[in-house]
């Protein structure tokens, strides 16, 4: 793993401190409108026709979900996508609850913020791989 300027980050703490800096700055992006308009009580209603405020709707949600991938591991909560594919609509209308809710409080539950990254593992070591013959990624059989 890399920095911006190209040098190589051994620690773990510099990986959590580049994956916290790459994902602060992916996710934290400025106000579109611009924070002084907003606040200078502006004619908003040409900047933001653009942008949907609205809470998600069922037909979203259910888009969403059938985008989802087969065949991936679940997240911690061992929900996989082929449960919420066979949930149907009353998978949907669970969802839009809990979502519309969450975005009425502006809030996300505690459980999806306490995410926990590990650290990237590479391949055991080629030359002298304990568990494998030849193949780092397969165990060896007798």
């Amino acid at each position: 793993m890399y920095d911006a300027n190209g040098v190589s980050i051994s620690t773990k703490s510099g990986k959590f401190a580049h994956w916290r800096e790459y994902f602060n700055d992916l996710y934290n992006r400025p106000d579109p409108l611009g924070y002084d308009h907003a606040l200078d009580g502006g004619n908003t209603s040409t900047a933001s026709s653009n942008i949907d405020t609205a809470a998600p709707t069922t037909d979203e949600i259910r888009k969403a979900i059938t985008k989802l991938k087969a065949g991936k591991s679940p997240g911690p909560d061992r929900i996989t996508a082929e449960m919420l594919h066979l949930g149907g609509d009353v998978v949907t209308t669970a969802l839009h609850k809990i979502l519309c809710r969450m975005w009425e409080d502006e809030e996300l539950p505690q459980a999806w913020k306490n995410a926990k990254l590990d650290e990237t593992r590479g391949f055991p070591d080629k030359l002298s791989p304990p568990n494998t013959l030849g193949n780092p990624t397969r165990p060896a059989t007798k």
